[in-house]
């Protein structure tokens, strides 16, 4: 909530009841809604929640949003304009644009130059709450699952041997909670294998694993090694301007937020990216299908010397962020809001 009553809305979710609920407790007028990524799946709820406010009998009565999106945002499989998806863009979040709550609100982009289209996100400092609020650039992997996933789809997940149904056990839930999370981390575990039927096989030691990427702020090992190692000292001058910022919690808009942490917790978790820093080592069985996919966007950037990443980074973190988003939606909804 500005201070002048109006609310903030960043990377607002699609406009269920519960997420309306929600929002009427905030505050009674919506100012201001950010589009603070080029990702499909923060775009795509942005026009029917618009929609939802028009129709609403509280939001109805104020004038409607000011709408503000990264700069070069873009689109896929069709690149088209975010005013085309219905997103009518009020200004883009460049440098020196005059931006009504900024001094409110700070923010920065962090832009990486892709073959084809670049990776682009803003992540915005809150003065008066000292939060960091980001949208797929960093996140915490909570140890046990949130109350959105249904104990049934755990309980379909859980077992080692999907022949071998298990009980429902708190135990059990947990070890399903880590396969999605080891899933959505790395595409293919190295524990994991599918078998007849389509099925997921496990075997013992991706709990280590789990353990390894869980409770912690994490930079997606996806974007780490298809986008950022590529692109270190861009990366770096974002660091370095971010935490100048003196937050206290960080805001993500996928699994748990908010998050105690700050700025030394995001450099520790950008260590990969910084000189002299020791980073954190992710699980090498699982990073296998990675950095053979992070060699393929080296010889597509002619040898590594250039901060562009192959076209298809783009697309694979998306995938991750939407199904991290699936998985933890809920848990974050109304703190990113």
């Amino acid at each position: 909530r500005l201070s002048d009553g109006g609310l903030w809305v960043h990377a607002p979710l699609f406009p269920t009841e519960e997420f309306m609920r929600m929002l009427e407790t905030a505050g009674d007028r919506v100012a201001h809604v950010v589009l603070p990524t080029y990702a499909l799946e923060h775009k795509i709820p942005i026009a029917p929640f618009l929609r939802k406010l028009r129709k609403s009998p509280k939001f109805s009565k104020y004038p409607p949003p000011s709408v503000w999106g990264v700069p070069n945002t873009w689109s896929f499989p069709l690149d088209l304009p975010p005013q085309w998806l219905g997103i009518p863009i009020t200004g883009y979040l460049e440098p020196e644009a005059e931006i009504p709550w900024r001094d409110e609100i700070d923010y920065k982009v962090l832009e990486v130059a892709d073959v084809g289209k670049p990776f682009v996100e803003a992540s915005f400092f809150h003065k008066n709450s000292k939060s960091l609020i980001v949208t797929d650039i960093v996140y915490q992997i909570p140890q046990s699952p949130p109350e959105v996933i249904s104990p049934d789809l755990l309980l379909e997940v859980a077992p080692d041997d999907p022949k071998r149904p298990v009980a429902d056990t708190e135990e059990n839930r947990r070890k399903a909670w880590a396969k999605m999370a080891l899933l959505v981390a790395f595409f293919i575990p190295a524990r994991q294998r599918i078998v007849e039927g389509g099925k997921a096989e496990w075997q013992e030691g991706y709990m280590n694993s789990f353990d390894v990427i869980s409770d912690g702020l994490l930079v997606s090992p996806i974007l780490q090694k298809l986008v950022f190692e590529k692109a270190s000292p861009i990366v770096r001058q974002w660091v370095e301007a971010v935490t100048t910022w003196p937050f206290q919690r960080i805001i993500p808009a996928h699994y748990q937020a908010p998050v105690a942490a700050g700025p030394a917790d995001l450099r520790r978790a950008f260590a990969f990216a910084l000189p002299g820093e020791e980073p954190k080592p992710l699980p090498q069985e699982d990073m296998r299908t990675l950095n053979d996919l992070g060699s393929i966007v080296v010889a597509a950037t002619g040898g590594g010397g250039s901060p562009k990443t192959a076209s298809t980074s783009s697309s694979f973190s998306s995938s991750s962020s939407s199904s991290s988003s699936s998985l933890s939606s809920s848990s974050s909804s109304s703190s990113s809001s």
